[in-house]
């Protein structure tokens, strides 16, 4: 049976109502599909990037054939969900609408001339955000490989102990930029000499004081990118 691991950073340790309605419908979809979903959260660290990496390495020691990150602020689709797991790609993702009246995406694309995959499904982009994202196994033990080890306190059944973890996610200054910790994911995987990718037609919503809804192939056409 196919194990993915869906990983939830949850600074205050709550997800937003329609995070659940779309993980309870994923989930009945997996079943259906004979696919094991987990559900892992990570509440109460004040380090954002901490909590990633705790993710990752449960996931990495864990052995899961797939890792989903997905923010816990988010709605989605369960189809969108299972079409990015099925892709053959090792990392793919989807476009999440910020929260701001200006509309905006966590995606970084290449420039003007988009470049498709082969069946034309997907966009090759510079970087994706981590609040709707797969990696696969490979993928996993690529980028756990080249991240620096530290140690730090253990939780749950190991709380206490000192642990060896990997900076799989930090905030780094790239070329003059201040790059987030969920990008450097991203990062890690070009210095590999691999692409990342992403389904244009799938928009997150994102969900504050109201729902954030955007359209990204529409955002794109808009900015003339072809």
């Amino acid at each position: 049976m196919r194990r993915v691991m869906i990983g939830t950073p949850c600074y205050d340790g709550r997800i937003d109502t329609w995070f659940a309605d779309s993980l309870l419908n994923t989930d009945r979809l997996a079943r259906e599909l004979g696919i094991q979903v987990d559900p892992v959260y990570i509440c109460f660290d004040s380090l954002i990037q901490r909590a990633r990496n705790t993710i990752f390495q449960l996931a990495y020691d864990g052995k899961y054939d797939d890792l989903f990150f997905i923010d816990s602020d988010t709605e989605w689709k369960p189809e969108w969900f299972f079409r990015l797991l099925n892709r053959p790609e090792p990392m793919v993702g989807a476009a999440l609408i910020k929260k701001s009246d200006n509309e905006a995406y966590t995606i970084k694309l290449v420039d003007k001339k988009l470049n498709y995959s082969q069946d034309r499904k997907l966009i090759q982009v510079d970087g994706i955000g981590t609040g709707f994202l797969k990696i696969n196994r490979f993928a996993l033990e690529k980028i756990w490989e080249i991240s620096d080890k530290y140690m730090s306190d253990g939780k749950g059944d190991r709380k206490g102990q000192m642990i060896e973890q990997r900076m799989v996610c930090d905030v780094k200054v790239i070329d003059g930029d201040l790059v987030s910790e969920d990008f450097i994911i991203s990062e890690k995987w070009k210095s590999l000499g691999f692409k990342c990718w992403i389904d244009p037609t799938i928009t997150i919503n994102h969900n504050g004081n109201k729902k954030y809804i955007g359209d990204f192939q529409k955002f794109i056409t808009k900015l003339g990118y072809v």
